[in-house]
């Protein structure tokens, strides 16, 4: 019983990570994509 809730608390972390490190994967691109925009315009 224990195992199984071990496992599910894992698999649920792994998600959150997955999920957390797919957003910020996102910002930065956002990020490096408006300085270029503005290094374009100026």
């Amino acid at each position: 019983m224990l195992c199984i809730f071990k496992n599910a608390v894992h698999r649920f972390s792994l998600r959150i990570n997955f999920s957390l490190i797919n957003t910020l994967v996102l910002f930065n691109r956002t990020i490096q994509w408006s300085i270029l925009l503005q290094k374009k315009i100026n």
